[in-house]
């Protein structure tokens, strides 16, 4: 799903796949990250992720993907992966995931939008699309430049990640909080946005809310860092009981 090179948040990762449905909780885990954490040890230690990089206290934040491993990894997957290598020569109908790799003026290609569970999107993308990949899992908008996430998005009951970091949205639909599903909201880095939907609270699947008011920037005097003043949180954010990470920086 990620180009080469690319350099893993390993928290994000672990919510990817339980988005996935990958994790499943057993007696001994009961809780879908630990589970997740048991797995991405496990691709560590057998040398299929490596680069770590740790925080202060010693934990893994990031890592990345040796070429050849993810060379592996698109030729296991590539029936169910829209790439270059894949146009005309396989069953459009199989196709599962677009990634950042994927070619983005061939997606109306996709013979079956419906099988479609994750979407990595840097473009605009319209409402029309939308309902078009309503069985996705994965919304990945991150960087994609979109200044306004269309109501239409309620319309995805069964996403479980959304990711809207790095974008110029100014505000939020309140349509979102209808998504019972989700696990995962990402909005860091951006700088316009104004606040969260008042009715967020009903959002009782949230595992993970990440939030970075902060817009940092060099300048020949070194980096800067400057503050949205403006963004406004919900009162009812307590009624989250799921809730296991809310990162929130100002």
């Amino acid at each position: 799903m990620f180009p080469k090179d690319f350099e893993f948040e390993k928290d994000q990762l672990i919510q990817l796949w339980m988005a996935e449905g990958f994790l499943r909780p057993c007696q001994e885990t009961s809780v879908m990250e630990d589970v997740g954490n048991k797995f991405f040890q496990l691709l560590l230690q057998n040398s299929l992720l490596q680069d770590v990089k740790l925080n202060e206290h010693n934990d893994i934040t990031h890592c990345k993907m040796h070429d050849l491993v993810h060379d592996l990894a698109g030729d296991v997957l590539k029936s169910k992966l829209f790439n270059l290598e894949g146009v005309g020569g396989e069953n459009l109908s199989q196709l599962r995931y677009f990634g950042w790799d994927s070619p983005s003026d061939l997606i109306d290609n996709i013979n079956e939008p419906g099988r479609l569970c994750t979407l990595f999107w840097r473009s605009n993308i319209s409402e029309d699309m939308l309902l078009s990949f309503q069985f996705l899992r994965v919304l990945n908008l991150s960087m994609s430049g979109i200044k306004e996430l269309s109501a239409s998005i309620s319309k995805l009951i069964y996403l479980r990640y959304l990711d809207l970091s790095y974008t110029e949205i100014k505000a939020l639909p309140n349509s979102i909080c209808k998504l019972y599903n989700l696990q995962t909201f990402r909005v860091n880095n951006c700088f316009s946005l104004e606040g969260l939907p008042d009715e967020m609270g009903n959002m009782i699947s949230l595992r993970h809310i990440y939030y970075n008011s902060c817009y940092q920037f060099i300048t020949g005097w070194g980096s800067r860092c400057i503050f949205n003043d403006h963004f406004q949180m919900p009162l009812n954010m307590g009624q989250l009981t799921c809730l296991k990470t809310y990162n929130f920086s100002r």
